[in-house]
């Protein structure tokens, strides 16, 4: 599986104008090899809107970046709601369940999504004992090897800060949530 993370600084007095054009991204749900997407604004810089979305493999993405994207992106016109994005990729390396078995079943009933790069993998075990950790999955950089994304998708309770330094905690948009 390839996990997209993006992250995009939405200029101010934007953010609807954004979340309108996050809507349309309901589109991809048709092209194959697309699992789903989930997003939200980031709690500790409301400016920030932060996107998940998972494929089959990169071959998948690649087509659906040269032939389904610009259209769709051209539709959001959200080019001009931001200032700055970030687009990172990542090639899953490991499922991490918790009150589910993957992140794509979680997907449909989180209500929070938390980000966190660090430099080494966590335990499979990891999310065991939190409650509402419904699952996660950790990603390598596909550019940079040496980087893991951990995301988890949580169920009910928000995240849990503690020892979090760098994480990114975001409670989950309903609109702007994707499924195939």
């Amino acid at each position: 599986m390839l996990i997209k993370w993006i992250a995009c600084q939405v200029r101010e007095g934007q953010q609807q104008f954004f979340s309108r054009g996050q809507e349309q991204w309901r589109a991809v749900r048709e092209v194959d090899g697309f699992l789903g997407q989930a997003s939200g604004w980031n709690v500790s810089d409301p400016a920030e809107a932060v996107i998940l979305a998972c494929w089959r493999d990169e071959a998948a993405y690649r087509a659906f970046m040269a032939n389904h994207h610009d259209p769709v992106f051209a539709k959001t016109r959200q080019q001009q709601t931001y200032e700055r994005i970030r687009v990172e990729l990542y090639e899953r390396v490991l499922d991490m369940p918790g009150t589910m078995e993957n992140v794509l079943d979680a997907l449909a009933v989180g209500k929070w999504l938390r980000l966190e790069q660090r430099p080494v993998l966590p335990e499979a075990d990891c999310l065991a004992g939190w409650p509402g950790a419904a699952a996660g999955v950790a990603g390598k950089a596909v550019k940079d090897g040496g980087r893991f994304l951990i995301a988890t998708v949580w169920d009910a309770a928000q995240p849990d800060r503690e020892g979090t330094s760098g994480a990114i905690i975001a409670p989950l948009e309903d609109a702007w949530l994707v499924l195939p």
